[in-house]
């Protein structure tokens, strides 16, 4: 389902053979969340999830499929731009190091969970009644410890990955969970980051940052 001209996957081929190129969210974000394709490949999937699939506070909405496109086989609540999907796009945008984007799914949820729905969670985020949903709850929780802060666990391997993508205006974050600390400082051009896991893992840290920048780093003063 690889399109090689546009630089994305299509949504799928139907039983007439007819290839349905306009993907939902999930057929972008999850091939670049699970490493699916080259990096060239992710970065130009992603320009879709921006430019097709985003409104204009970068909340992500599910498709631009709309009722009566196979909808008795495939959903196609194009209208929705759910608290559910918002992490999700924060972890391929993160996964990318664009960290000015992968923020505002997030606050676009949380904007609306902490004033308008009196902290409950919406399924479709701009709907008229409150409601809660618990899995959109933890997929925001997922969405900062995983995406913002790239905290990877991985007790097969024993390892403990930590790759942050922080937006440029922010100057400091931290996060703590359970044997978990991490922190993050700006002063002018000096980044620091500290971390505490107590455990045995091997810990690799990785800084995430944007596709097609310049970087000049220096490592122990060298």
């Amino acid at each position: 389902l690889f399109l090689k001209d546009v630089g994305r996957f299509a949504w799928y081929e139907d039983l007439s053979g007819q290839m349905r190129l306009d993907p939902a969210y999930h057929s972008i974000c999850y091939p670049i969340n699970y490493g699916m394709m080259e990096d060239e490949a992710m970065v130009s999937s992603i320009d879709h999830l921006i430019n097709r699939l985003s409104g204009p506070d970068g909340e992500v909405f599910i498709s631009n499929h709309f009722g009566g496109h196979a909808h008795n086989g495939v959903a196609t609540w194009g209208m929705q731009c759910g608290a559910n999907n918002q992490p999700v796009a924060t972890l391929a945008y993160s996964k990318l190091g664009m960290g000015n984007q992968a923020i505002l799914p997030l606050k676009f949820i949380a904007d609306i969970v902490c004033h308008r729905q009196a902290g409950s969670f919406p399924e479709t985020a701009r709907e008229g009644f409150k409601s809660y949903f618990t899995p959109a709850a933890c997929m925001f929780s997922l969405g900062v410890i995983e995406g913002i802060f790239g905290l990877d666990r991985n007790m097969l391997t024993n390892t403990t990955r930590i790759a942050p993508c922080f937006p440029d205006a922010w100057d400091h974050a931290k996060i703590r969970i359970k044997g978990i600390e991490l922190s993050y400082a700006k002063r002018g051009k000096v980044h620091t980051f500290t971390g505490k896991v107590a455990d045995g893992t091997n810990k690799i840290f990785t800084w995430r940052l944007p596709p097609y920048g310049k970087i000049k780093a220096v490592l122990n003063n060298a």
